[in-house]
């Protein structure tokens, strides 16, 4: 009897096909020109986004319409982490989970998780999307030491000083 080898997908593995994002990308979007335009511009250049305003603004509905069109221009697709206030070093575990790396939830050098993680982030450049309740001291954090130069894009009820426009 023939066994057959099962591939298993990492847990939020890269979204490289639009139609697999968490959340849709609206049909039309009215009004937010501006924002999706200047968005486009600052993730292709490996800036950091964020986007603030009280729940029901859009903010979500802008991250897909930006991861959607990522998935279209870049070979490393989008990472989605819905956030329920993730600290730095679960950030870090979450994003070598999506490539395999299991190893970084049991290590406890954090200059060597870091530095994993940064490697995968630079040799894959993909679209970070941090939606939720996020930790705004810890974002900024992992934007500054692991993601510095990736696209990020983050939503926040508030607007919070840190490394992104």
């Amino acid at each position: 009897m023939q066994q057959t080898q099962r591939v298993f997908v990492p847990h939020n593995a890269p979204i490289k096909d639009a139609k697999l994002l968490p959340v849709q990308a609206p049909s039309q979007m009215f009004g937010r020109n501006r924002e999706l335009g200047g968005g486009h511009v600052a993730l292709k250049a490996g800036t950091a986004i964020l986007l603030h305003g009280p729940a029901g603004v859009g903010k979500t509905a802008i991250a897909a319409v930006l991861a959607a069109a990522y998935t279209a221009q870049s070979p490393g697709g989008v990472l989605w982490f819905t956030m329920t206030e993730d600290d730095a070093d679960l950030l870090l575990a979450r994003v070598g989970r999506a490539y395999g790396v299991n190893s970084l939830t049991t290590d406890d050098d954090t200059a060597e998780r870091l530095r994993v993680v940064r490697s995968l982030l630079e040799r894959n450049r993909p679209l970070i999307v941090l939606d939720g309740l996020t930790d705004t001291d810890a974002v900024r954090e992992f934007a500054r030491s692991a993601a510095a130069g990736i696209p990020l894009l983050v939503t926040n009820d508030k607007q919070a000083a840190g490394p992104w426009t």
